[in-house]
């Protein structure tokens, strides 16, 4: 028994602009969004009789009954940077977003939000026709939950990559490095994991943790 809504609007304007060898490419972004959830969850208890379940006569019980939102701004401006081989583009983006989570049998409301920028940069540089060098460095963000505890921390991260792209005759081979450094974690215990009671769906800080990995892509016509 859950009902959810997501809506919202968003615009983009660009701009080029040349500056002798060097072409400007810029891209103005924002966007205005609001979701919500209502959920009214019960359970129905029953007995084992002569191996048999039975149901509790009490009937059926509420066991969550609440309504969870957002509402989230976002902006942003990316430019995309041509030099001869190399194509470079730096960004900047700024998230606002506030949460509030309302027990409708209780009347208790917990609030919050944040409000985050968050930059970022990729460059690709192509030595001939099918051999290109690429890599990149951005922050990385998730926002808390409604409802949750104020001593969580959103997740946020600096993510690397590196890696070379070839292709020709037909072939494409594609190899990427990346490496994600968390200056915070966020788990959550969910029933799937055990929890139940009050603990369930509740978010905790994991800490510090590194995620190192390759990718690798090959293909042919």
């Amino acid at each position: 028994r859950r009902v959810f809504v997501s809506q919202g609007v968003q615009t983009a304007a660009t701009l080029k602009i040349d500056t002798g060898p060097v072409t400007h490419d810029f891209e103005l972004g924002a966007r205005l969004h609001a979701d919500s959830i209502r959920r009214l969850h019960s359970q129905l208890a029953f007995d084992t009789r002569e191996g048999k379940l039975v149901a509790d006569t009490a009937g059926p019980f509420s066991v969550l009954n609440n309504l969870d939102s957002s509402l989230a701004f976002a902006a942003y401006l990316n430019d995309t940077i041509s030099w001869g081989h190399l194509l470079v583009s730096p960004g900047v983006r700024l998230e606002s977003i506030s949460v509030s989570s309302r027990d409708v049998d209780s009347g208790a409301v917990i609030t919050g939000g944040s409000i985050v920028p968050l930059l970022g940069v990729g460059a690709v540089y192509t030595f001939s026709p099918g051999v290109s060098l690429l890599g990149g460095v951005h922050q990385g963000f998730s926002p808390v939950n409604p409802g949750q505890d104020a001593s969580v921390r959103p997740e946020q991260a600096i993510n690397s990559e590196l890696g070379v792209r070839l292709s020709g005759k037909g072939l494409r081979l594609e190899t990427i490095g990346f490496w994600s450094e968390y200056s915070n974690i966020t788990g959550e215990c969910t029933g799937s994991t055990g929890c139940v009671g009050g603990e369930l769906n509740r978010q905790f800080n994991g800490g510090r943790a590194r995620v190192l990995g390759a990718e690798v892509l090959a293909g042919a016509k």
